[in-house]
């Protein structure tokens, strides 16, 4: 499994501007709890490794980033909540977690995630792909559940399967998916998302 959970300076928003398969994107984040859904393949993972590109421009060879078909050049905008912010990632042994082969997947990841919300300062974000939520079973789901809801950082979340909206009140919630009609991919605001108090 790819190093699926990045830690970042926390996100005001991105745009993205013939990358992959979107021809346009325009997202603003919450200060907390963020998620992006959608059908597989429909740029979701474009967006988590266009964020994490910007961020580490040569540090991550791994996540490719390349112009929409048709096109020679791509953009990526992304706007940080605080912009004079120094981004400090703690290295205890808590983010290098060696998983037992006996310890199942979920687990572990849940104790990944774990980790790495305790590790963060503030200004940070954590960015999750979908391969750390796709495998926990449901026990594990449900202290993911909790756990996001009550972290005190800024998480952007995708997640492809099992998403109920209820489950996370406080998060903005984004959906992407391919409109017929324009034949292009598109992204649409399914919730809001609310500060907390």
């Amino acid at each position: 499994m790819n190093n699926t959970i990045e830690i970042v300076p926390a996100l005001k928003r991105l745009e993205l501007k013939h990358v992959g398969r979107w021809e346009e994107l325009y997202m603003e984040f919450l200060s907390e709890l963020n998620i992006i859904t959608g059908d597989a393949g429909s740029g979701k993972s474009t967006i988590f490794r266009a964020i994490v590109k910007t961020i580490h421009p040569s540090a991550r060879v791994e996540y490719p980033v390349s112009p929409t078909l048709g096109y020679t050049v791509g953009d990526i905008s992304v706007e940080l909540m605080a912009p004079d912010i120094t981004l400090r990632i703690a290295t205890s042994p808590s983010l290098s977690l060696v998983r037992d082969s006996n310890e199942p997947q979920g687990h572990f990841n849940l104790e990944l995630l774990r980790s790495c919300i305790e590790a963060t300062t503030p200004g940070t974000a954590i960015l999750v792909e979908d391969e750390v939520i796709g495998v926990l079973d449901n026990h594990d789901y449900a202290e993911v559940v909790k756990l996001l809801n009550t972290s005190l950082c800024q998480v952007i979340l995708i997640i492809c399967h099992r998403l109920d909206p209820n489950q996370f009140r406080r998060a903005r919630i984004y959906a992407t998916f391919w409109d017929q009609e324009d034949d292009k991919l598109k992204m649409r605001l399914k919730q809001s998302g609310e500060v907390k108090s």
